[in-house]
């Protein structure tokens, strides 16, 4: 049977999210404000820490739904 333990989950469930992966999403997703001196403000207005962890999810189940129709999970 699948586990559906989350590993970019830490210790609590929670999705750690580290500064370099925000300002990578910035250069990615809005080149325009990344570096800006209004920087900071997008990430916190418009909630820049909880898109990573969205996409980082994401990307979990999705690596995750591969494995399984694989049946290697």
């Amino acid at each position: 049977m699948p586990s559906k333990f989350n590993p970019a989950a830490d210790l609590f469930g929670e999705i750690p999210v580290t500064w370099p992966e925000v300002y990578d999403w910035m250069e990615r997703n809005v080149p325009r404000w990344a570096g800006s001196s209004r920087e900071n403000w997008y990430i916190k207005n418009w909630n820049v820490i909880e898109k990573v962890r969205r996409e980082k999810s994401l990307a979990f189940m999705s690596a995750y739904a591969v494995k399984v129709r694989a049946r290697t999970e």
